[in-house]
């Protein structure tokens, strides 16, 4: 991210053709590889002016072909994050006041993925042909699976958040409570999290005994790791350090 944002002197460029990118400066984030090779992609913020001469920041997906050293703008109004998927990069994109999910494939034209009723909050991949969405609409919030080779917006479960996707379950939260939900069936599991736990994706942090542990909510395992991490009450220190 840095290196993207940071470019050395020009007198330092003149004798390292490699020590940045040939960029303005701008607020980038989401760095990511092409996985086919030879591009990076992210997000960055762009400012515009309406008719009145008001400031709007607007984010757009770019790709910047490191052989070419080429800058190419591939969707306007998005929304991080955006996934490699099957036929293309999967984002959300701002629509009439609401945010779609949209495919866009290697010749560029956008396929919308959700319906207008919807508005996504979040998307998680499952495999490369399928994703998890939360999303609202019809009065509530809620999340749904996609398939892309068929994308209609199958309804799983109502959730406030969606936490993330793991083995074969979404982790989500509602009403202050969480659960994991079966993507094939719909059955929802209670989880037990420790108090003042942290929850993220699969994972949830938490002290216990000055030591921070690993609560893998899928699996209900608990994990210390190879580093193990002190807790005073006021700072984290690595044990043995």
């Amino acid at each position: 991210m840095l290196a993207l944002a940071a470019c050395s002197s020009p007198r330092d460029r003149r004798n390292r053709d490699d020590a940045c990118l040939p960029l303005p400066g701008a607020i980038r984030r989401g760095l990511v590889a092409d996985p086919a090779g030879g591009a990076l992609y992210w997000i960055e913020d762009v400012s515009t002016a309406d008719y009145d001469a008001e400031l709007q920041i607007q984010a757009r997906l770019v790709r910047y072909d490191l052989a070419a050293r080429r800058l190419d703008v591939i969707a306007d109004w998005v929304a991080a994050p955006f996934h490699f998927m099957r036929g293309g990069i999967v984002v959300r994109q701002a629509s009439d006041g609401a945010w779609r999910l949209v495919r866009i494939p290697h010749t560029g034209r956008i396929e919308v993925l959700t319906p207008s009723h919807l508005s996504v909050y979040d998307a998680e991949p499952v495999d490369p042909g399928m994703l998890v969405v939360r999303a609202g609409g019809d009065g509530m919030s809620a999340i749904y699976t996609l398939q892309l080779h068929r994308p209609r917006a199958a309804l799983l479960a109502k959730a406030d958040i969606l936490l993330g996707v793991a083995a074969g379950q979404a982790v989500i939260e509602r009403d202050d409570a969480h659960f994991a939900i079966d993507l094939e069936t719909g059955a929802e599991r209670p989880l037990e999290l420790p108090d003042g736990a942290t929850p993220n994706r699969d994972e949830a942090w938490f002290v216990a005994e000055n030591t921070v542990r690993l609560h893998v909510m899928s699996t209900g395992e608990v994990q210390t790791g190879e580093t193990t991490y002190h807790y005073d009450g006021k700072a984290l220190t690595v044990a043995d350090q």
